[in-house]
């Protein structure tokens, strides 16, 4: 014997019998075919939107009305997202702003009552963090306007 041989006195066609170093295999010849698919957002594809108002009617106006809700709440939500960044920059803006205005002062009156060296650092050194900050927002602003734009 050649070591595989195939029987088929069973009646069906497709089935098969394998001999392998005395283990036996039974293939039925059967496919598996698993089909999947994925939809992302508030509407689904319009074969499954129309099989919704087939079974449940008026589902598709109701689904239809939740997915503009969701998009109306989305959109309030990011402009209270966006109006409290600005105030955030604004309110920053005057904080920095309060704290390099009393850094000079600090400094002037440090020459005022001759301690020079003193003075000149609080003011070079209040300058440069400031007009620092400055151009490095105004860089990494750029920057990300940019990547946007390269997107």
């Amino acid at each position: 014997m050649s070591g595989k041989r195939n029987l088929q006195n069973r009646g069906d066609r497709n089935h098969k019998v394998t001999e392998k170093k005395g283990a036996i295999e039974t293939l039925t010849g059967r496919a598996v075919l698993e089909e999947r698919s994925e939809f992302s957002g508030p509407l689904p594809p319009p074969e499954i939107f129309e099989k919704y108002e087939e079974i449940c009617p008026g589902a598709a106006d109701r689904i239809l009305s939740m997915a503009e809700n969701q998009s109306t709440h989305r959109q309030q939500i990011e402009k209270a997202f966006i109006f409290s960044r600005n105030k955030q920059s604004i309110a920053g803006t005057y904080i920095a702003g309060a704290i390099a205005t009393s850094a000079i002062i600090c400094g002037t009156v440090l020459l005022l009552n001759d301690k020079n060296i003193q003075g000149i650092v609080v003011i070079v050194t209040t300058a440069f963090t400031f007009f620092g900050t400055s151009v490095y927002g105004k860089r990494a602003a750029r920057k990300q306007l940019s990547e946007k734009e390269d997107d």
